[in-house]
């Protein structure tokens, strides 16, 4: 037997319709509805960081470095560094958070982060620092729910809003738990 994952939409208007004859919700359905409602999750983290090169002011830059993937994970996998993709079979809203020590070689920086998906920063999760001071490590939070479907990914990405100095993220955790939809 196969559980599917169906949306809480789809799982009222088909298996658990008011009226419906006594006796008529199976086995199946049950199973399917335990899928359905149950969250899924994952991390990573920078096990050994690296300097983001901003090549152009202003534009989005995934976190670059080595990354590792937690250990609790459900349904959620690391294709790739920085990257966690969702391996169900919906589409989920997903509250990603991500939590970053950052520094630049220069001063008087305006730093952005936020979660890309798909390589697209949302601007619902966008935050900005001032970076005043040299060499001097900052922590960030950033988070947001995301709507994130079958096979697609988030990442950490950062943004240089003053010049083209590289940013490096020292140390980095980024956690992401699909809700039920």
């Amino acid at each position: 037997m196969v559980d599917t994952e169906r949306t809480v939409a789809t799982l009222l208007a088909t298996n658990f319709v008011d009226g419906q004859a006594a006796g008529s919700i199976t086995p199946q359905d049950m199973r399917d509805l335990i899928v359905s409602l149950t969250h899924q999750y994952g991390d990573c983290y920078i096990s050994t960081p690296a300097a983001t090169t901003i090549s152009t002011i202003n534009v989005w830059v995934k976190v670059a470095g080595t990354t590792t993937i937690g250990s609790n994970v459900r349904n959620v996998s690391m294709p790739a560094n920085n990257r966690l993709r969702n391996d169900g079979d919906q589409t989920r809203i997903f509250r990603v958070t991500a939590t970053l020590n950052y520094i630049t070689a220069g001063a008087n920086k305006e730093i952005g982060f936020g979660i890309g998906l798909n390589g697209t920063v949302q601007a619902n999760t966008e935050i900005r620092d001032d970076h005043l001071v040299a060499a001097n490590e900052r922590t960030m939070m950033v988070q947001g729910l995301v709507s994130v479907a079958a096979a697609s990914y988030v990442e950490a990405m950062v943004v240089n809003r003053t010049d083209t100095d590289n940013v490096t993220v020292n140390k980095m955790v980024m956690h992401a738990i699909g809700l039920t939809t």
